[in-house]
């Protein structure tokens, strides 16, 4: 995604070593449930799911797939949710969410 500048909002290559990546980093890798609603994310080493079972939105007709909640209580919390949604064409992620939640 790039700003107004046309500059990158993201960086494009990682500043850390693949040591440290795995020190502070566990890839999850879901597949149990259908075949097209298997992802797969990297997650801070203290965030653990806490639901991971397919979960529909109602109002919003998409599904929650994934939940992710960090266990280490001294640091900040954070959560991590996975969602699901059939097109039928191809989107650009951040057009989704606007979409979806009406952000305009």
């Amino acid at each position: 995604m790039k700003d107004i500048n046309n500059k990158e909002m993201f960086p494009i290559q990682q500043s850390y070593s693949k040591e440290e990546q795995i020190k502070r980093y566990w890839k999850c890798n879901y597949t149990a449930a259908e075949s097209q609603l298997a992802y797969w994310i990297l997650l801070p080493k203290d965030i653990k799911p806490v639901q991971i079972e397919k979960q529909p939105i109602e109002g919003l007709n998409i599904n929650n797939i994934g939940q992710y909640v960090s266990i280490d209580k001294t640091c900040s919390m954070l959560e991590v949710s996975v969602y699901y949604e059939h097109c039928w064409y191809e989107m650009n992620a951040a057009d989704w969410l606007v979409k979806k939640l009406d952000l305009r």
